[in-house]
């Protein structure tokens, strides 16, 4: 799966509710679609906010070399899932 765009509006604000928690909750539903497909080998960020890709990082995406995405797995997506389900959805401390 390749994901286009996934930095948040609400990042500009302080008191947004889903501020800190839409990539993990976005990487929920990415992670239990991918489950079902058979032979899914992991997800793509594609050209991502250089500023975010630490945060990117703490959810188990690593920078590809050479090329402007960062990559995880299904089976690393499926290890950061069990711990975003105790934090809903927050970045897990890794």
């Amino acid at each position: 799966m390749h994901i286009f765009m996934l930095e948040s509006l609400a990042r500009s604000s302080l008191l947004h509710p889903l501020k800190g928690r839409l990539t993990g909750l976005t990487l929920i539903a990415i992670t239990s679609l991918l489950s079902d497909i058979t032979d899914s080998l992991g997800v793509w960020l594609v050209e991502p906010d250089t500023a975010l890709i630490p945060h990117y990082k703490k959810f188990g995406f690593q920078k590809l070399p050479d090329h402007n995405v960062m990559y995880a797995s299904v089976e690393e997506k499926q290890k950061v899932q069990l711990k975003l389900s105790t934090t809903a959805g927050a970045a897990p401390e890794l």
